[in-house]
């Protein structure tokens, strides 16, 4: 055998357990299942020395002690074949209490499933809820909306005929309370506007006299300067001082009194009667109450005219005086207004 050892066999085909099926017979009594056994263990020998002499020794020793050997195998074999079981048995019970609790995960998982269903069903309805209340709320946005504009052209109509009401109340209040303003102070209005005509009368000559006066006294002292003053000029300055008191001495002036320009007190001012305002609506409306009318455009034009001419008969004259004396300037008594010269510079 030379000590080498060649495999001729496949141990998975042999069958260890064979001196425990009940054969009443050791296997090394039985030769043609020992040369099975070493046919399949051969590969598994222990190498033994070379010096051994195989042939000192009878087969059946050489059968027993590699029968034993693999005996020793066959139960290191079978201990962790048992262990191996053990662990089958511990994996298999892991096993089922992971079924069991993976049925469990699958009973939860089909609760869920079914919340999921009923939740999907609810919200599904919901949803079409949602639209129909969507669909409502757009309707009634619509109709609010066309609600709105309808109160809003009704609103722009009232605010124009409510200001038009307004604004003929206002215009008939204030044409009763001027009409009644006027009646109750019209002839003292006229005393004092008389008044003030004549006052401003009596500022201008009082100016003129004054610039006439101040150009002679002027002129005197220019003389005993000795500057040669024309005896024209002199006498000039003297015939209009002389008309202009004339003219100031034939003034008939109305002084206005302090009680003229007292007004009537409240208390005893008569109210105005409102409710008895009739407003003027158009065609088939009610005529107003007559009242006294207020100036009209041309009496005021007339007016303004007067006035107008009396400015342009001042300015005449003042431009006659400066043509006959020296420039000198005066100040208007009434207006505190800056006088054109009377006499230009000679």
């Amino acid at each position: 055998m030379g000590g080498e050892i060649e495999e001729t066999g496949d141990l998975s085909t042999f069958d260890f357990k064979f001196s425990f099926k009940g054969y009443g017979k050791h296997i090394s009594d039985v030769p043609e299942k020992c040369a099975e056994f070493l046919r399949c263990v051969q590969g598994h020998l222990r190498q033994y020395d070379l010096s051994l002499d195989f042939a000192d020794k009878p087969v059946y020793t050489l059968y027993a002690e590699e029968l034993v050997r693999a005996v020793f195998h066959v139960n290191i074999m079978a201990t962790r074949l048992e262990k191996t079981e053990l662990r089958i048995v511990k994996l298999t019970s892991e096993v089922e209490a992971f079924k069991g609790k993976l049925d469990r995960q699958v009973e939860i998982s089909m609760e869920m499933t079914d919340e999921a269903e009923s939740a999907r069903g609810r919200a599904k309805e919901a949803g079409n809820k949602l639209g129909m209340l969507r669909d409502q709320l757009e309707r009634e946005r619509n109709e609010r909306d066309v609600e709105i504009l309808l109160l809003k052209e009704e609103n722009e109509k009232l605010k124009a005929a409510g200001s038009d009401v307004v604004q003929r109340t206002v215009q008939t209040t204030i044409g009763k309370a001027f009409s009644e303003m006027r009646i109750r102070y019209e002839g003292r209005l006229d005393h004092l506007y008389q008044c003030l005509i004549d006052a401003e009368e009596v500022n201008r000559l009082n100016s003129l006299l004054n610039q006439v006066n101040y150009s002679l006294e002027l002129y005197a002292g220019l003389r005993a300067d000795g500057i040669d003053i024309s005896e024209e000029k002199i006498e000039k300055l003297q015939a209009d001082m002389k008309n202009l008191n004339e003219e100031f001495d034939s003034l008939d002036v109305e002084v206005a009194k302090p009680e003229d320009y007292l007004v009537t007190p409240v208390a005893d001012r008569v109210p105005l009667d409102l409710p008895t305002f009739q407003l003027d609506h158009g065609e088939g409306s009610r005529t107003r109450p007559a009242y006294e009318d207020v100036p009209t455009t041309e009496e005021a034009g007339i007016t303004q005219d007067r006035e107008d001419a009396q400015d342009e008969e001042n300015a005449q004259d003042e431009e006659n005086a400066q043509d006959e004396g020296g420039e000198v300037d005066a100040i208007d008594a009434s207006t505190n207004e800056e006088l054109a010269p009377l006499f230009p510079s000679s």
